[in-house]
């Protein structure tokens, strides 16, 4: 392994991620690490699966508002100061629906809000 970071930073590469079957990276000195490249064991749980379809149809639907309406996500999130994205404000709703506090960042912000319906 001290062969190959000498062998590395002489030809002046800043190496990192998987090469051929290892993983490389730095560590917190600097220091290149090398390490067998690790394969998942088991198949996606059922429920990770079922997070990532609904994150999916989250974005689906943030695809299919007009320009119009994303717009008003956005301000709504400025205006609110959520120190969030528009996008990230409709995708927290389309996971977590709270029409409460939808309601009030629409009322304190004045803003015409388009609802994503659950999934």
């Amino acid at each position: 392994m001290k062969q190959k970071k000498r062998l590395l930073s002489w030809l002046g590469l800043l190496s990192w991620g998987d090469i051929a079957e290892f993983t490389l990276y730095r560590d917190r000195f600097r220091q290149l690490v090398i390490y067998p490249k690790q394969y998942p064991k088991s198949t996606v749980p059922a429920f990770q699966r079922r997070q990532r379809d609904l994150f999916k149809i989250a974005v689906e639907k943030w695809n299919s508002l007009t320009n119009d309406q994303r717009a008003q996500w956005s301000l709504a999130a400025r205006r609110a100061s959520l120190r969030m994205t528009g996008y990230n404000l409709f995708i927290a709703v389309a996971l977590l629906p709270d029409p409460p506090a939808l309601d009030t960042i629409a009322r304190q912000t004045a803003t015409v809000l388009y609802q994503p319906t659950d999934p």
